[in-house]
């Protein structure tokens, strides 16, 4: 090794003969000098032990005396090379392990569920454990986009071995306006008598008072001006009518209700490289029984993403328990259930009248109820023809 070498004396009756042999052979010997019989010769730490077997063999005695050099200087942490190497090969790892996704990151998802994205990224070959260069993001935002339409807009992007897939969900439209250039009629959304119109552009083809039909054309956007020339324009109206509904509802005094029974299980288990290490339950995932929950994380060693991840599941079971209410606590759920009705399809009405009337029976309670309201019966529909 480079600027490694052996000192060592020789002595003895034919120390002569065994130095004249050492310069003419290739052993390497060199700095050769003698003091009262005793020579001092450097040499490689290679050559040395091929030299003091050498040396017995013509009956010189041998002795190292001093010892220099990167060769020892290394020997001498020998016993710890195992740490070095585990040092290196960690690290080394740990560079290769960020050329590989590791760790998914999903944002801004609200109505649309996470594995519907999870798995159209697998189908666009972004999964945990697929080499950076393994798939094209521009493409699987478009297939993204593409295969859920509730989407409209997506982003991946890669920082380290995550990739961020960030979305924005497209806002629900309550109702699709026809734009005021495009010719409609006013039609009613409800049956009723036609109590007042307010009538802003378009001709009304009912009387006040009259009775109306769902579905009938009260304003039309076909109109006759003095000339009698006949044009189509974009109908508009308010039209308040009195309406009458009936709604019945049912409430049994007899219910089945999900209970925790206390039992649950539990499992863990690797994923790594797509492939799944330990153990599965084996548990029929019934909605009436079971609830399944899982989760899959990226476990780090000080701040670095180590390359597999751990999976956890959860199943907490529960029994179908059956509860028997009183003829009160039926009526006070059929009262909710009323409140409900008024809330999703009366809540822009103005009710004039209601009328309850309650029938109980051996296994439940049921409930008529009679309303008269007011309300804007007006809506918009595109001219045909």
């Amino acid at each position: 090794m480079i600027n490694s070498y052996v000192e060592f004396t020789a002595f003895g009756v034919y120390c002569g003969e065994f130095i004249d042999f050492l310069v003419s052979s290739d052993y390497q010997v060199s700095d050769i000098t003698s003091s009262n019989d005793i020579y001092t010769i450097k040499t490689s730490p290679k050559n040395y032990p091929a030299i003091a077997k050498l040396a017995r063999e013509y009956r010189v005695k041998t002795r190292v005396v001093a010892r220099s050099g990167a060769y020892f200087e290394l020997r001498r942490y020998r016993k710890r090379v195992g740490i070095l190497f585990g040092v290196i090969a960690f690290f080394g790892i740990i560079v290769l392990m960020s050329n590989f996704v590791w760790n998914i990151k999903i944002s801004g998802s609200d109505k649309v569920g996470n594995w519907q994205i999870f798995e159209q990224l697998a189908q666009s070959g972004i999964r945990p454990g697929v080499h950076i260069d393994g798939f094209n993001a521009n493409q699987a935002e478009l297939e993204l986009g593409l295969s859920i339409p509730e989407l409209a807009w997506v982003s991946i992007e890669r920082s380290g071995s995550r990739i961020n897939v960030k979305v924005s969900e497209r806002l629900e439209e309550e109702s699709e306006e026809i734009p005021l250039d495009t010719p409609c009629d006013v039609i009613a959304n409800r049956s009723g008598q036609l109590i007042k119109a307010e009538v802003y552009r378009g001709q009304l083809l009912f009387e006040v008072t009259s009775g109306i039909n769902k579905g009938d054309v009260i304003v039309s956007g076909k109109v006759k001006d003095a000339a009698g020339r006949r044009s189509r324009v974009h109908a508009d109206a308010k039209l308040f009518i009195e309406a009458i509904e009936v709604a019945d509802f049912y409430q049994p005094y007899m219910t089945l209700h999900r209970a925790k029974n206390g039992r649950s299980k539990n499992n863990k288990s690797v994923v790594f490289l797509g492939r799944r290490f330990g153990g599965e339950l084996e548990v029929p995932r019934d909605a009436d029984h079971v609830d399944y929950f899982e989760t899959l994380k990226v476990p780090d060693f000080f701040g670095f993403p180590l390359p597999f991840q751990v999976l956890n599941q959860n199943y907490v079971f529960y029994d179908r328990v059956e509860v028997t209410d009183s003829a009160t606590i039926a009526r006070e759920k059929l009262d909710r259930q009323i409140e409900l009705y008024e809330v999703n399809f009366l809540s822009d009405a103005e009710i004039l009248e209601k009328e309850v009337e309650y029938f109980p029976g051996d296994d439940g309670i049921g409930v008529l109820v009679k309303y008269v309201f007011h309300i804007d019966a007006a809506e918009k529909r595109e001219l045909v023809n």
